[in-house]
């Protein structure tokens, strides 16, 4: 609520009057990021295998816990965690083979932006730690969902980042949580 009180003076007197209004808040959330990747591909003289599993909570960009507005602010992700491995086998060899982890100095970076009534929503994974060859070229996604714009306000809102081809796999997503 707004509460102010005007003072009018002029010849004719003074005049004051006190004024309130209802505001409505915007509502603001935090989320809860959890996805998994698989990659298979085969042919040719190599076959690729990546299978990680990514997790972190998505914040105001003013720290951990911060609640932000979807539409207004850029959040950022905390407390990232990567666990999983990728393989290149190859003939002739080298291959390469590695396990992967969070790297402490990246974060993924998550957009909202809305388009007739539709709120997209797109996750660039961070690039994932090594911890062996350099040679491996660990593939890194843009995830994206989308939602009603008319759920802005619910308690949760649920974000699918669910896809599927031939190669790749990916299920999980974003679950968004109202504070008040």
């Amino acid at each position: 609520m707004v509460k102010g009180t005007l003072r009018v003076t002029s010849r004719a007197g003074i005049a004051q009057a006190d004024w309130a209004q209802e505001t409505e808040d915007k509502p603001v959330y935090v989320g809860d990021i959890h996805y998994t990747t698989s990659v298979d591909t085969s042919g040719g003289q190599c076959s690729e295998h990546d299978q990680h599993s990514y997790s972190a909570t998505l914040a105001d960009s003013g720290g951990p816990g911060q609640p932000f507005d979807i539409l207004e602010s850029f959040p950022r992700t905390y407390g990232e965690s990567v666990s999983g491995s990728y393989d290149l086998e190859c003939n002739p060899p080298p291959g390469c083979s590695s396990q992967l982890s969070d790297d402490p100095d990246t974060t993924a970076f998550v957009s909202f932006s809305v388009q007739d009534g539709t709120v997209f929503v797109s996750l660039d994974e961070p690039p994932l730690k090594q911890t062996a060859d350099p040679h491996c070229r660990v593939h890194t996604f843009t995830l994206s969902g989308s939602f009603p714009q008319s759920m802005i306000g619910e308690e949760t809102i649920p974000i699918d980042f669910s896809y599927q081809d031939s190669q790749v796999t990916i299920s999980g997503g974003i679950t968004l949580h109202r504070v008040y």
